[in-house]
């Protein structure tokens, strides 16, 4: 999966999901952007009068007067008119150049209206101003490539007070949904508006499911002969404001969804014949699989297909049109040696399956985790793809993407994930996916001290296990020794500000041993150790400060907050701290239990 959701506006990227639906088999999008009048399907609404808005509720000095948004499943467009007031220097330069994301590989763009208003006037920038196109990789920092093509109307003379109002749509919806259609909106989002219209237009023989969430509204319903029209509209919304170290599955604003799936057994319909693994292709694979699992014993080479996919078959997805959704074939992946997260699942499930052991590919969603359950039937629903399968009475649950994970087989550890829809014949509903065990570190602080009221050495043992290995393998893969050991110098200069490195830091690494043990052992010199009493200056001590242990129970003791607060995954965590003195002194043992 990991298709990125490409808005068509500011807004549209945080008002709406990326709608994916059909188009006719055989119609060929016209590539470049176009000029003409708006359809004669769409309900109008005109530019509204302005109302007086709180200026501390706006965000980058602009305001919407006027989103209007209509979709026709018979037509197979998306309509989309805006007006914005500038408010501020800053909204002319966030929103004078108009931007349009579309896929030309299955959709056209036609601009209907480019307008300004001024002081009664109506200035045309549509018939004066050329339309460019530009290929704009949004996710190419990720790996993705989605041909995703954006058309751009640069303004000159734009000023402040000025009502910016364009109109446009999109024909093409994504092949790969057939005659199915999906897509969601929020009713209140994180700036305010004034007037927005939602409008969907159906034929009557096409089943459309709503869910509400956040108690949302839902469309009202006119049936005139043998279309549908579903119809909302709100006036003068406020901005909802996000607070801070939320969780990310946790979205407050009111939303519909809307899908033509009512189960999600449709779904696992729906996605079957798009990874259908082809015999050839298990044949062709049969002769690799046998070359890279090599072991004698059916575990061994379990975990070597598991390896091979992860570490030898590189993360790139070139996912524009029907590759959204749909794998390559897994012989192409491998040939190729790159793919991405449905690929590199689709090509582990054949592998496994090439040493007998019933695989199948199974979609998730990490930022949704277990409340993906709350949402509407759906491919949207998803964004990542991981590999199921049972070997000896246990199920196991592996990420292909997991560059980064150690251990043996009965050590692999599913990530957060909450719950997936395995793609396998009779399955009806999403499966709860197993809790990954708390993440293991044990850090040991050795304080050595050759002589009081001098200097110390401090030595520091941090050891990773299991998931939190491969977490921390993850970010070392990425980073020098000398970026890292500079990284952790400025960490605990925190809290000792002299402190200099006094031996190169080293890192052991078990990944291939049952346990997945990683260690980095580090060593460093504090100059100014001991601190002069301010009370009495012929007493001086010294502050021990467990920093890893204050980053984690760091939790914000304000009262004032609506929203639950992510403080991390569960943590198993082991802190040591040795003190080495030059000679004995008396020490008072206490034991407190917050």
């Amino acid at each position: 999966m990991n298709t990125i959701k490409m808005g068509l506006t500011l807004l549209w990227l945080l008002f709406a999901a990326t709608i994916f639906t059909s188009i006719a088999m055989g119609q060929t999008p016209n590539k470049t952007p176009g000029k003409a009048p708006e359809p004669n399907w769409i309900t109008t609404h005109n530019l509204p009068h302005e109302k007086s808005v709180k200026k501390s509720s706006l965000v980058g000095g602009f305001y919407y007067l006027l989103i209007d948004s209509q979709t026709n499943l018979k037509t197979q467009q998306d309509y989309h008119h805006y007006a914005i007031k500038m408010i501020t220097a800053e909204g002319v330069q966030n929103l004078s150049d108009i931007d349009i994301d579309y896929d030309p590989s299955y959709q056209s763009l036609v601009i209907h209206k480019v307008r300004l208003h001024r002081d009664g006037r109506i200035i045309d920038n549509l018939t004066s101003h050329e339309i460019k196109t530009f290929q704009r990789e949004s996710g190419m920092d990720y790996h993705l490539y989605d041909g995703t093509q954006t058309a751009v109307i640069n303004q000159e003379n734009v000023h402040i007070g000025d009502i910016l109002e364009y109109s446009y749509t999109i024909t093409g919806f994504n092949p790969i949904h057939g005659d199915d259609y999906f897509d969601a909106y929020y009713q209140k989002i994180t700036f305010p508006f004034q007037d927005y219209y939602r409008h969907l237009v159906a034929p009557k023989d096409i089943p459309v499911h709503f869910l509400s969430l956040n108690d949302a509204s839902v469309p009202d319903k006119k049936v005139v002969g043998s279309t549908v029209y579903y119809s909302q509209e709100f006036h003068n919304v406020t901005a909802h404001l996000f607070q801070d170290h939320s969780p990310f599955w946790y979205n407050p604003l009111p939303q519909i969804q809307i899908s033509t799936f009512e189960h999600w057994q449709q779904v696992v319909g729906w996605a079957l014949p798009n990874y259908r693994i082809p015999a050839t292709d298990l044949e062709s694979l049969r002769e690799e699989t046998t070359s890279i699992t090599t072991a004698n014993n059916l575990d061994e080479q379990i975990l070597q297909a598991i390896r091979f996919v992860q570490e030898d078959i590189r993360y790139l997805g070139l996912v524009s049109g029907l590759g959204a959704y749909r794998p390559n074939p897994p012989l192409k992946v491998y040939q190729r040696r790159f793919g991405d997260c449905k690929d590199k699942s689709l090509l582990l499930s054949a592998m496994l399956r090439n040493l007998g052991v019933a695989a199948h590919p199974v979609l998730v969603n990490t930022n949704l985790e277990s409340t993906i359950e709350k949402e509407i039937p759906s491919p949207l629903a998803f964004n990542h793809c991981i590999v199921n399968f049972t070997h000896k009475g246990r199920e196991y649950f592996i990420d292909p993407t997991n560059t980064a994970e150690g251990g043996d087989l009965d050590h692999r550890n599913t990530l957060y994930y909450g719950k997936g829809l395995i793609l396998a014949e009779g399955v009806k509903d999403l499966t709860d996916l197993p809790t990954p065990a708390p993440y293991k570190l044990d850090v040991q602080y050795i304080f050595t001290l050759e002589e009081i009221g001098s200097s110390a050495r401090m030595d520091v043992i941090t050891t990773y296990q299991g998931p939190n290995a491969n977490n921390k393998r993850n970010q070392l893969q990425n980073s020098s020794l000398d970026e890292i050991s500079q990284s952790s110098l400025n960490y605990y200069s925190e809290a000792y500000p002299s402190i200099s490195l006094h031996q190169p830091i080293s890192i052991s690494d078990d990944r291939r041993e049952l346990d997945n043990i990683l260690v980095i052992n580090e060593s460093y010199f504090i100059e100014e150790f001991w601190t002069t009493s301010e009370s009495d200056t012929m007493m001086i001590y010294v502050e021990l400060l467990p920093m890893e242990l204050i980053s984690v129970v760091d939790i914000p003791a304000s009262p004032d907050r609506t929203a639950p607060y992510a403080t991390g995954r569960p943590l198993d965590m082991t802190l040591n701290l040795e003190l080495n003195m030059p000679s004995d002194w008396p020490v008072d043992i206490d034991k407190v239990v917050i």
